[in-house]
């Protein structure tokens, strides 16, 4: 490691600055490349399926940069976090603080606008967002033949801007519709990379509430069990209703919306549902806050709880505690059926988990977080996508050709 140069407060993004960040970057990943990283990287491309997509090179030096930056090893922390930590006595505070913030990796398809002081200026097509971007590789990097074109690639903050981490891929102006096309693939795969932009996210929360509301329209309820082998039947009935009859605040169906602003009728689009398996019965709950869930068998567990003495059958028993160590099933499964009867709740727990003393307002979130650590800690997101209008516009037309 080199001694540290001096970054200061100011938001120039000058040649030096971007040396200097090129300097930790190499340090950096030749940190995350030491032996006593292997296992966590081999489990990390396990993780991704794609061990042998690292003979090619985009995708190899990608996921060493998503490796340094973002993977958690085995104790919580990341590779960078280790590197600042190992380091920090020959790094300034601004360094620090500059190569922790890189965990904030923001992945996209961004269209270029301009040239701007050395970068430049693009909007990310999934969040809809405007980036200034610089690169730490020189500014050659940025030599199109025209002013407009594409960039497929990860970027980390900079004082007030950016800067490509990784591997970039670029396509000119022409292949304007495949990038519009990757980017809404990435938007509907990744929401949260959406959510990034606040009205984005306000939106998305507004369609779950709105969407809701005519789920419980239709099924009078925001919860419903029914037989398995009518699920798919029952949603795109469901589906019918939401386009052609449910109608939203403006007085007006999805269907008299769309015919507004593009002429012609749409089609619903089918929800997906799970494969019933075994399953008997699955509800449908359309909660406010987790959004739409399909629960397997969910009407065996809830006679568990609405008679507790059943808990007691081997069977009952199994069905509940299959239930609670599932890591598919939210914790809602449970808040609901407590929710209906405590006392019988906590009957069902007593005999299930032999906890005699057993008290859903006490115990319950506890139990929750110690079965399903997976819902506790992040922020709640809405479970829409939203697109922007220039990729919704070139999905549809895409449709309407088709």
């Amino acid at each position: 490691m080199n001694a540290a140069s001096a970054i200061d407060t100011q938001c120039t993004i000058d040649d030096d600055f971007l040396a200097r960040c090129a300097e930790l970057k190499r340090e950096l990943v030749q940190y995350a490349k030491h032996n006593r990283f292997v296992r966590a990287f081999r489990a990390m491309t396990r993780e991704y399926d794609e061990p042998q997509s690292l003979e090619d090179e985009f995708t190899a030096v990608n996921l060493i940069d998503r490796f340094a930056l973002q993977y958690t090893l085995h104790d919580g922390s990341t590779v960078v976090e280790r590197f600042v930590e190992q380091f920090s006595d020959k790094l300034t505070d601004d360094e620090c603080s500059m190569l922790l913030g890189w965990q904030d990796v923001v992945e996209g398809v961004f269209e270029v606008e301009k040239h701007d002081d050395g970068g430049i200026v693009a909007v990310n097509l999934v969040d809809d967002l405007e980036y200034r971007i610089y690169s730490n590789m020189g500014r050659d990097v940025f030599d199109m033949p025209s002013e407009e074109w594409f960039l497929i690639g990860r970027v980390v903050p900079i004082r007030d801007a950016w800067m490509l981490s990784g591997i970039l891929h670029t396509r000119p102006a022409d292949d304007r519709d495949i990038m519009y096309h990757a980017a809404a693939k990435l938007a509907m795969d990744c929401p949260y990379a959406v959510f990034r932009n606040p009205e984005k996210r306000a939106r998305a929360w507004q369609i779950q509430r709105d969407e809701r509301q005519l789920f419980i329209e239709f099924f009078g309820s925001d919860l419903v069990v029914v037989p398995a082998s009518e699920l798919h039947d029952r949603m795109q009935e469901f589906m019918h209703y939401r386009t052609y009859e449910g109608r939203g605040a403006d007085g007006k169906t999805t269907a008299e919306r769309v015919a507004g602003r593009r002429g012609g009728v749409p089609t619903p689009v089918e929800w997906p549902v799970p494969d019933p398996d075994d399953a008997e019965t699955i509800a449908a709950i359309y909660d406010q806050d987790e959004g739409p869930m399909f629960l397997l068998n969910f009407g065996h567990v809830e006679a568990v709880f609405a008679e507790p003495e059943l808990a007691a059958a081997p069977e009952h028993r199994d069905m509940v505690l299959g239930y609670l160590t599932d890591d598919t099933v939210s914790p809602l499964a449970f808040r609901r059926l407590a929710g209906r009867d405590v006392e019988a709740a906590n009957r069902v727990f007593r005999t299930v988990l032999d906890r005699p003393d057993f008290d859903w307002f006490r115990d319950g979130e506890a139990l929750m977080e110690a079965y399903k650590p997976d819902y506790f800690g992040a922020d709640p997101a809405p479970s829409v996508t939203v697109l922007s209008d220039r990729l919704a516009e070139a999905i549809l037309a895409a449709r309407s050709s088709d």
